[in-house]
């Protein structure tokens, strides 16, 4: 689903944008294609992580040298987006990983995360809210971690800022 919402966002931001008159044309692959086979569900997790990162690996080996890309946007999940960027490496082809993992490219001058960090990403969400939607008085959960609270604290302190009002702040449980 999440690779869906994707690729739609990306035909939509790319519909009717052109470089000198060419249209930019997205080449795609991908690397869940395997994951319907009976071979692969047979195979241990460990098994299907190793051969989803060697397809990952072909992948951005092909659209460099068969494709002629200048750029790469995906794979979605961490251990596919170190894959890609390891090879990527090699190319010196910029990949844009939309892994949720903060710190993704640390390893990799080329590898490089689509979502700023989340604490960015609190902060631009109470904007948001504040700016665009016009509100003003905000009820705050939060899971039980240490990450989740500061992220909880970034938001809180940006509305505030905004001129906002917290009227409320709870816990919740991780599983519910």
């Amino acid at each position: 689903r999440y690779a869906r919402e994707v690729l739609d966002g990306l035909e939509l931001a790319l519909n009717g944008v052109a470089i000198d008159g060419k249209a930019i044309e997205l080449v795609l692959r991908d690397s869940a294609q395997k994951d319907l086979t009976p071979e692969y569900k047979s195979q241990t997790r460990k098994e299907q992580r190793s051969i989803k990162e060697n397809l990952v690996k072909a992948h951005v080996k092909d659209l460099v040298e068969n494709e002629g890309v200048i750029a790469i946007l995906g794979p979605l999940a961490r251990n596919t987006s170190q894959a890609a960027g390891e090879t990527g490496e090699r190319y010196k082809v910029p990949i844009i990983s939309f892994s949720l993992t903060e710190n993704i490219g640390s390893d990799y001058s080329s590898l490089f995360r689509f979502q700023r960090s989340q604490y960015q990403e609190a902060k631009t969400l109470a904007d948001y809210a504040v700016d665009y939607l016009n509100a003003s008085r905000f009820v705050l959960f939060y899971r039980s971690d240490s990450k989740s609270f500061d992220l909880m604290q970034t938001f809180a302190e940006r509305i505030r800022a905004k001129g906002g009002k917290v009227v409320g702040i709870a816990k919740i449980n991780k599983n519910t």
